[in-house]
């Protein structure tokens, strides 16, 4: 499980997480959503290692993150709205590279599997600096999901995508969350909170201001929390049209 315990967070004099409590188990699959700016992007580079935060702790199975060196990090697959992608190196180089990087053998099966699932077999040796955005998010995934991580980190995930590989990250997604993974998504559509999620946490004012179980609430009452919490300010209404 990851813990993340009164975690506070600034950047100068901009106070972004503030005494942050959450938690995230295998199986589960949570949904993080809240404005622009309220420190998804933060808390996510936080609960991997990516960000110190200022007080609190992050642990990881009663283990501290601070504490530890990059074994324990290694059990995190991330992706952020910087790919971490080689874009002088080819899609195959870059997850030959990450694969060194994992202590796995550069010409692992895992790297054919992946670039078929993510459809890039026959893009595999273009250099990914002249691949489309959407292309370099899904080989994002790929290089996410290639040391076989134990908890997925996905910030704006869907972004980029086309419909056909939307519907193919949220089954992913829902077929990592039976194999036990943990899951935290952050999205601005209510869609891919009901698509995807079985947990749906507000971030506001740097704090996790609501959290709830999706199969127990409706899109309009998630909205209508949502609003409450941030003076009327809307997601993406997806489901609501």
């Amino acid at each position: 499980m990851i813990q993340a315990n009164q975690i506070s967070k600034s950047f100068g004099n901009r106070r972004v997480l503030r005494k942050l409590d959450l938690s995230l188990q295998g199986g589960e699959v949570v949904a993080l959503v809240g404005l622009n700016g309220a420190g998804k992007t933060t808390l996510i580079r936080t609960l991997c290692g990516l960000n110190k935060p200022d007080s609190g702790s992050v642990t990881l199975d009663g283990l501290s993150l601070s504490k530890t060196g990059a074994g324990l990090r290694q059990k995190f697959g991330v992706v952020l709205h910087a790919t971490m992608l080689y874009h002088n190196l080819t899609c195959r180089e870059n997850l030959e590279f990450y694969s060194r990087l994992y202590d796995l053998p550069s010409k692992n099966e895992r790297i054919p599997e992946l670039l078929n699932l993510m459809d890039l077999n026959e893009r595999s040796q273009d250099i990914v600096g002249t691949l489309s955005r959407g292309m370099q998010q899904r080989l994002s995934v790929a290089r996410a999901l290639l040391h076989d991580p134990t908890f997925l980190l996905f910030d704006e995930v869907f972004s980029g995508l086309d419909q056909r590989f939307l519907s193919r990250i949220i089954d992913l997604i829902k077929k990592q969350a039976t194999a036990n993974k943990g899951i935290l998504f952050s999205t601005h559509d209510l869609e891919k909170v009901f698509s995807a999620a079985t947990r749906v946490d507000i971030l506001n004012k740097g704090q996790i201001a609501f959290s709830g179980y999706v199969n127990e609430l409706t899109p309009q009452t998630l909205l209508a929390k949502y609003d409450e919490l941030t003076n009327g300010a809307s997601l993406n209404q997806g489901l609501l049209g």
